[in-house]
């Protein structure tokens, strides 16, 4: 599984949470412009998921030079509009709450080498203005790599 397929996996996983119905969840890409994907889910729903790309990994383990062990580290964001998503069609249930409903939905997940875990010392927002709040936290997941030849 490539980092890509892990950042696609966590994607569909969040693309299943009934508690957030319709709510758009997108892949960072680079080099990629999502402003108007983003600004419309936030026009129309009041909330989006966005899984971002991997910022490092926490930790790392060599065996024999033959092996690389890490736990990478993937910051997932809520990116919110309260007045809307807490409105007629919005999801009614405010950002905090559902940052916890998104991290619940991660926890545990299996994926290729390991289980996805939530760093609980990774939670926080930011306002960005304009009365959008970002909401984020980091995903770790288990990773190997080994040598191309």
């Amino acid at each position: 599984m490539t980092k890509s397929e892990l950042r696609e996996s966590i994607q569909t996983y969040l693309s299943t949470i009934t508690e957030l119905p319709d709510v758009v969840c997108l892949l960072e890409r680079d080099g990629t412009d999502q402003s108007e994907a983003e600004a419309e889910a936030l026009r129309t729903k009041g909330m989006l998921l966005v899984v971002q790309n991997s910022v490092g990994s926490l930790g790392a383990q060599s065996q024999e030079g033959k092996l690389l062990k890490m736990d990478l580290a993937i910051p997932v964001a809520l990116i919110e509009n309260p007045v809307i998503n807490l409105g007629t069609g919005g999801t009614g249930v405010p950002g905090e709450d559902a940052i916890d409903i998104v991290a619940k939905k991660l926890m545990g997940r299996s994926v290729d080498y390991g289980h996805l875990a939530v760093s609980g010392d990774s939670f926080g927002r930011i306002d960005e203005g304009d009365g959008v709040i970002v909401h984020f936290f980091v995903v770790t997941a288990p990773w190997l790599m080994r040598p191309a030849w």
